[in-house]
């Protein structure tokens, strides 16, 4: 079984996908970051565990910055997105890659993809007052 599934992912590979994830892969992947990041895993899973007055509505998002948003040629310290909308900066997809965990001197510019984190309502408040779009689920990534 495992021979066919690695045979199958490289003739994906050779057609131009960029990612392929098989069940041995996640699950892989998944029991290696369980033994050796116990906590960081815990963390993600009980986010969206927690129900009622607990619940922590933790989630990462993608926006897009457009031309004339208020984000357009600033920086990551000057949009406040970390201080005055709480959200944490995982990186910026560019089309050089990805910058992880920018400093807040990295400016932003047109067509650039934020990597956020945060709870809903603060990720929502973000985009509404700063003009930048929320990527749609599934999109491909630069």
């Amino acid at each position: 079984e495992f021979r066919r599934v690695l045979f199958r992912s490289q003739k994906l590979r050779r057609a131009g996908a960029t990612t392929v994830l098989t069940p041995y892969t996640f699950v892989g992947h998944r029991l290696a970051h369980a033994l050796l990041r116990p906590n960081v895993l815990s963390f993600i899973e009980l986010t969206s565990a927690l129900s009622g007055a607990e619940r922590v509505d933790i989630q990462f998002d993608e926006v897009e910055i457009e031309a004339g948003s208020s984000l357009d040629g600033r920086t990551i310290g000057e949009t406040g997105v970390r201080d005055r909308y709480r959200l944490v900066v995982l990186g910026v997809i560019r089309p050089s890659g990805l910058e992880f965990n920018p400093p807040d001197g990295a400016r932003l510019v047109a067509g650039d993809v934020l990597l956020t984190m945060g709870e809903q309502p603060d990720l929502r408040r973000f985009e509404a007052e700063s003009g930048v779009r929320r990527r749609p689920s599934g999109a491909p990534a630069r």
